[in-house]
């Protein structure tokens, strides 16, 4: 905590410096995290425990579903057709030409090991390329498209997640009907769940605010206290826990008029907080230990997966639209993989300890790695062409 602790306030000295010499916080930080382990490793890693990170990374991923999903304005998404494209047609695309791509590339991982990675990196996060949609100098519909899309497709991709993880963790054995009738229930009980605590949490939220009933400092915590309650709901009913955050946040964001601006606010600042110190945590204890599996072919996908996996899905999902073919390019590059893939590998693959499950993680590991460099380097420069 302690190194933490300096970190943060090392980069919040120089932030803005950094920034404007496309330095990002997620760069930061992992690198930090990475020295740290280089320097000091075993004393790093009895002082975290797999408990202490298993917490970490599902606290972070239910604020995530939740915040992200709160902050999605429906009228944007109909007002502007590409986000939608790109979630309806860009991301299954995605989802299967990353699995075919990866059943050539890394054939011992199966069908089935080979959906789980490219589920796993089909979500987008917008948070690396911070410069990009800060800059009002590009287009409001390209920057709108890429929020919009990275606060949805995490949510709509983790329901394949789960699927894929438990094809694989089934595989070889005899009667796979009740594992895998367990795991529809999951996925179709948890929205239900959500969709009311959204609903409730966001008219009585309003309610308190509309008649002064509460503080201040309760507005802004009553968004992430209803994404707990919703992931701890949805488990006595046999839902999914992260499902029904997300959902919840879906309808709280578009239900609730007064509440929705404090919410932003928490998931810009503490959601960034949990967000850097996860990127820390990934520096410090995910990527030496997944350095021996590193392959030329595991290096070979994450570089497609970056490019081609993500780019030829984009142009046919935006195919037929207004939109030129520089921007459609852009909207391509910038499909950046960061936090939800983190989570995700942590929390389905680790914590299940799936079949080649060591060699999915570093693929992760490199693709997010390469990530956070070219799209934290490239966001600012592109983004200062593009006014030109």
């Amino acid at each position: 905590m302690a190194l933490i602790a300096a970190l943060f306030l090392g980069f919040g000295l120089i932030a803005r410096k950094l920034e404007h010499n496309s330095v990002t916080g997620p760069m930061v930080f992992t690198a930090g995290g990475l020295v740290c382990a280089l320097v000091g490793a075993e004393g790093l890693n009895s002082g975290i425990d797999e408990g202490f990170l298993h917490g970490i990374a599902e606290l972070t991923l239910i604020l995530l579903l939740f915040g992200d999903a709160a902050t999605i304005s429906w009228s944007k998404v109909r007002s502007n057709r590409a986000p939608l494209r790109l979630l309806v047609i860009g991301l299954p695309l995605t989802i299967v030409v990353g699995t075919v791509v990866g059943w050539q590339l890394l054939p011992a991982l199966g069908i089935w090991g080979a959906a789980l990675l490219a589920s796993i990196l089909a979500p987008t996060d917008a948070a690396l390329a911070q410069a990009m949609v800060t800059n009002e100098s590009v287009p409001e519909k390209i920057r709108s498209a890429l929020t919009v899309e990275s606060g949805l497709n995490d949510g709509i991709a983790l329901p394949v997640v789960l699927v894929t993880a438990s094809c694989l963790a089934l595989k070889g054995q005899g009667d796979l009907l009740p594992q895998l009738s367990l795991g529809a229930q999951q996925v179709l009980l948890g929205p239900p769940v959500g969709i009311a605590i959204g609903w409730l949490g966001a008219k009585a939220t309003d309610l308190a605010l509309k008649r002064e009933w509460t503080q201040l400092s309760f507005e802004q915590f009553a968004g992430p206290a209803l994404a707990v309650l919703a992931y701890a709901a949805a488990h006595p009913v046999g839902g999914n826990g992260f499902i029904a955050a997300f959902v919840a946040g879906l309808v709280f964001g578009n239900t609730s008029v007064l509440a929705k601006e404090r919410l932003q606010e928490f998931v810009q600042e503490e959601g960034e907080l949990l967000s850097y110190i996860t990127f820390f945590l990934f520096g410090a204890l995910l990527v030496l230990p997944s350095v021996e599996h590193w392959t030329v072919e595991a290096a070979v996908y994450a570089l497609a997966s970056l490019t081609v996996v993500r780019v030829v899905p984009v142009l046919l999902s935006l195919s037929g639209t207004s939109l030129r073919m520089p921007e459609k390019l852009l909207l391509g590059w910038f499909g950046p993989r960061g936090l939800a893939s983190i989570l995700f590998a942590l929390l389905v693959i680790e914590e299940s300890h799936l079949e080649h499950g060591e060699q999915v993680l570093a693929v992760v590991v490199i693709t997010v790695l390469a990530s956070v460099l070219l799209h934290g380097v490239s966001a600012a420069p592109l983004a200062r062409r593009f006014r030109q």
